[in-house]
């Protein structure tokens, strides 16, 4: 699923890819690299602010490359 983190107002902190995975009762996020420690500090602002009881678990061995362009496959 592709979506976006949003600021409070609206404004997009980065775009993401969100998979659910049901079986452990998880969603995956993957974020831009620039972005990553941003976005996490946002989101354990709002498990805070919110009482949430989730945690944000941050995992340096993973990637992804996205090849993008107008000549792209």
């Amino acid at each position: 699923l592709l979506d976006f983190i949003l600021e409070q107002k609206a404004g997009i902190i980065d775009d993401c890819i969100a998979t659910i995975l049901p079986q452990d009762q998880t969603v995956r996020i993957v974020v831009n690299g620039a972005n990553k420690y941003i976005v996490v500090k946002h989101l354990n602002e709002l498990i805070a602010k919110e009482n949430l009881n989730t945690k944000v678990e941050l995992f340096d061995d993973n990637g992804l490359i996205a090849v993008q362009g107008p000549k792209s496959p």
